[in-house]
Order: C-alpha cells, then structure tokens, then sequence
C-alpha cells in the first residue's frame, strides 16, 4: 500500500511516522501516528508527532487540535505546547497563542523554549 504496511502498535506505528517524516512524507506520516492513536490513544508523543505533520502541511486548525490532546495528557511536555501556542498563532489568533503560552509557564515555569517563543508573538 501506499502508506506503507499498518503498524500494530504504538511505538512501532510512531517510529514508521518518524522515518516517513524525516523523508517529507507528512501526510503517510501523519496515517501512521493515527494508527498508533488507535492503538494508544493516551501516547501524547503520538498527538504531537501528528501535530508538527499537520505543521508542516499548513493545517493549524488540525494542529493545534493535536497539540492541544498532548498537553492535556502530559503538561509538562515543552514541544505539546510549543505546537500549540505556535498553530494558534499562525491560525490568526496571536492573543489566545499568548494566553496558552501563559498556560504553559505555568505548567513549565522558566521554559527558555516558551519564552522565546511568547517574545515572537
């Protein structure tokens, strides 16, 4: 098949989309985390893996709604809200990006990452 053979679980399903990322095959990527997703739904590096495909394909409706589905399942993970605040922002909406951004040092205070990316917005 075109998306390569069906992954049957998790990592497995998050490594293949790993390697067809890394080739610029998001959307076969993004196929793969979904499998994983059904696999293990709670694997919030599976939500943020399909996050930055859809970051990558333009879709930050899409993305922000992964990104948001990473953070609720692990707070603490910069890169969940990195995606988040990054899609809202570029989605046209600067001041709720802000008001996740304040979320997320409060989640992760002192963040270097999430600092430099409020100082962008």
């Amino acid at each position: 098949s075109r998306g390569g053979p069906r992954c049957e679980d998790a990592d497995m399903c998050r490594h293949a989309g790993n390697r067809l990322y890394k080739q610029g095959r998001y959307k076969e990527a993004a196929t793969s985390y979904t499998q994983g997703l059904a696999a293990d739904p709670r694997d919030h590096r599976l939500w943020c893996c399909r996050a930055q495909c859809r970051a990558a394909l333009r879709d930050w409706p899409k993305c922000w709604g992964d990104a948001q589905h990473a953070t609720q399942l692990e707070p603490e993970y910069v890169k969940g809200w990195q995606l988040l605040a990054k899609a809202l922002w570029k989605d046209g909406m600067p001041v709720m990006a802000k008001q996740v951004l304040a979320d997320a040092l409060r989640a992760i205070p002192g963040s270097m990452e999430l600092l430099e990316l409020n100082s962008l917005i």
